[in-house]
């Protein structure tokens, strides 16, 4: 039950165009400034959820101190989560991981 309310409140927000995939933020330099610059390129709305794979720990100490940016592992993500958060910034490792997490409980 938990899993199907998650997938209907991340195609709601997928539906809404307020779901982005970015790919090569664990190439660049772990660093707050650098992350912020790169939120606000892609033009994401506050408050960002920032959803990551397992093995990138760097991108979310990049954007911990970022005020209106909360990271979670793609495994932790909760439907709460992507319901108060207006946009949804997933790595590819994140949404690969949580494509296996849905593909195994269907």
């Amino acid at each position: 039950m938990r899993r199907a309310a998650l997938a209907s409140a991340l195609a709601a927000r997928r539906d809404e165009h307020n779901v982005r995939v970015v790919d090569g933020m664990e190439a660049m330099e772990p660093k707050t400034k650098r992350m912020a610059a790169v939120l606000a390129a892609i033009g994401v709305k506050s408050p960002v959820l920032l959803v990551t794979g397992a093995g990138e720990k760097l991108i979310g100490r990049s954007a911990r101190n970022i005020q209106a940016v909360d990271v979670l592992p793609a495994l932790s993500l909760t439907t709460y989560a992507v319901m108060t958060h207006p946009s949804i910034l997933m790595t590819r490792d994140a949404l690969k991981e949580l494509k296996d997490l849905f593909a195994r409980h269907i």
